[in-house]
């Protein structure tokens, strides 16, 4: 089985690994928390749309956002 602790591109940040991960793995399990699992596919889809948003609400690199 994958270690799905490692990192997938240790040396990228996320914005940068992820959607190469799901290019290339996109059915593999990505995140799971309580017995349900996001495949990397559909966590690439969900943190575009988080991106998309946040821009959209003026967010800019370097911006501190907490809920």
């Amino acid at each position: 089985m994958t270690d799905l602790a490692a990192p997938a591109f240790s040396d990228q940040a996320p914005g940068e690994w992820l959607p190469m991960r799901a290019r290339h793995t996109p059915g593999a399990p990505a995140l799971g928390f309580e017995g349900e699992w996001l495949d990397y596919a559909e966590l690439d889809r969900r943190a575009e749309r988080l991106a998309r948003a946040l821009s959209q609400a003026g967010v800019r690199r370097g911006d501190v956002v907490a809920a």
